[in-house]
């Protein structure tokens, strides 16, 4: 067993690494961590549509869909492996994504400091917005 589960020998793996998917081209293609660390290690500048710093990441009931969150694009990234396609959702700083059993998305936005919730398909579902802990104290 390698070193890439969880958890380590002697207990049988529960979670394994598989493959790395940065874009949409790697829902085609076999990729690894290691091909990864050269491009970083090379300089490549990170494009537009590509995953550079994920926050949160939700899979969808039947695992044909991943959602990650990523601050550094001021997106949500969903891959459809079933599909073999990605759509990309519009946030102004998405910390963290949830789903609801409808597939709603739930993006906590530090830009509009609350949550937006968008629908399976990304189109806009509503928002709240959190008020701040400190308004509330006595000054």
């Amino acid at each position: 067993m390698s070193d890439t589960a969880y958890p380590a020998p002697p207990l049988p793996p529960r979670i394994e690494f598989v493959r790395s998917i940065t874009s949409e081209a790697d829902l085609n293609a076999d990729t690894t961590f290691s091909a990864s660390v050269a491009t970083f290690l090379a300089g490549e500048q990170i494009p537009e549509g590509r995953i550079a710093e994920p926050a949160g990441l939700a899979v969808s009931a039947d695992g044909q869909r991943l959602y990650v969150a990523d601050p550094l694009q001021h997106k949500v990234f969903t891959f459809d492996f079933g599909k073999k396609e990605l759509r990309k959702i519009e946030v102004g700083y998405p910390t963290g994504v949830a789903l609801d059993d409808q597939e709603n998305v739930y993006v906590v936005d530090g830009v509009k400091k609350g949550v937006v919730v968008f629908d399976r398909k990304g189109g806009l579902a509503g928002r709240s917005e959190v008020k701040s802990a400190h308004s509330s104290l006595p000054r």
